[in-house]
């Protein structure tokens, strides 16, 4: 009876050491299942926190599209009206030089006309000169008078038509009967 109680009082001993051992262990899981549940819970937080911001992202990248494709045709139509411009600022530099050269002949028409104004100044400035020219005018128009043939503007010249009556030949003929 004695070895039955020793044996009996060793696997109680044993049995209530089997029992702290698991005891121990069940607290030390049970604290890791608090570290791990309190864990979950904050990466449940982060996690929500990463879906409002990819939610975000997701916004503003949305606007970032838009807002990208709006630029994009403002760019195209801003090349186009570049183009455009660039056409006709070719067509403007054309005629400018167009211009230029017009100008540059206008220049020297006037530059001509100044000195030949001049010199009529100078001819016309004197009553000798201008005597002359008016003697030279007659000449001219007694050389054109006598060089032209004709009644010379007149109608009649000493009593006489200077203009020859028109004939005129008028036939009659009979129209073709159907």
């Amino acid at each position: 009876m004695v070895s039955i109680t020793v044996i009996s009082v060793y696997k109680y001993f044993t049995a209530l050491r089997e029992k702290y051992v698991i005891q121990d262990s069940l607290y030390q899981a049970q604290a890791k299942l608090e570290v791990l549940i309190k864990e979950k819970q904050n990466l449940l937080r982060q996690l929500e926190k990463e879906k409002e911001i990819a939610a975000g992202l997701y916004v503003t990248n949305g606007n970032l599209k838009d807002n990208l494709g709006a630029s994009q045709r403002r760019l195209r139509r801003a090349f186009k009206e570049f183009s455009g411009i660039q056409k006709e600022l070719g067509d403007v530099k054309a005629k400018i030089s167009v211009l230029k050269t017009e100008n540059k002949v206008l220049i020297e028409n006037r530059q001509k006309l100044v000195k030949e104004n001049q010199e009529f100044k100078s001819k016309f400035g004197s009553i000798a000169e201008l005597k002359k020219l008016i003697r030279q005018l007659r000449n001219k128009r007694q050389d054109l008078l006598e060089s032209t043939p004709g009644n010379r503007g007149f109608l009649i010249k000493d009593g006489r038509p200077t203009t020859a009556p028109a004939k005129v030949k008028i036939e009659v003929v009979p129209a073709k009967a159907k």
